[in-house]
């Protein structure tokens, strides 16, 4: 909202600032849910085979994927270029796959764990929204190369894609 005063000199207007922080808590005990993360925009936080917590922050400046045990210490960011976002985590293997722009255009990216080993999955205009499949050998994501999304698969370790199922799909799971 913007509104200008009679004389046009001075504006009013609203800034919004979205504080999200990740929380941790046990079935057992739920009502004693405590905050991990804080002060940033932190969501979509995926547990790793071996206990950590793999997230979005904007805690750099922009949305990058960082890694964190589960008391919330030893916060460590794992990507540095373009807009990192909705990280996944394989099952089997070592893999955390996510949607990047650190090439130009939205595209589907995998790395290892401690952040090594980058690889660009998928090649497009735009192409998102990846999930691993539960053996840990496809990354199912929607592609919007052509429009309305349309349900991809690509082996983790890189390859042709194939279209598995045609408009209008979103979040695979």
């Amino acid at each position: 909202d913007v509104s200008l005063a009679d004389d046009s000199e001075t504006l009013v207007t609203v800034q919004t600032n979205q504080i999200s922080n990740i929380w941790i808590g046990s079935r057992e005990d739920s009502g004693r849910a405590r905050q991990i993360t804080s002060g940033t925009r932190d969501f979509g936080p995926v547990w790793t085979p071996g206990g950590k917590i793999v997230y979005t922050s904007n805690a750099s400046g922009k949305n990058d994927i960082w890694i964190m045990e589960p008391d919330g210490s030893n916060q460590r960011r794992l990507t540095y270029e373009g807009i990192n976002v909705r990280p996944r985590v394989s099952r089997v293997g070592q893999h955390i796959v996510f949607s990047s722009t650190r090439e130009g255009s939205m595209n589907v990216w995998r790395m290892d764990l401690d952040g090594g080993n980058l690889k660009q999955l998928t090649e497009g205009k735009r192409n998102a929204n990846p999930e691993v499949a539960p053996d840990g050998g496809w990354v199912v994501y929607i592609s919007f190369n052509q429009g309305n999304g349309t349900l991809w698969k690509v082996p983790i370790e890189g390859g042709r894609p194939v279209q598995l199922i045609g408009p209008t799909v979103n979040l695979p799971a």
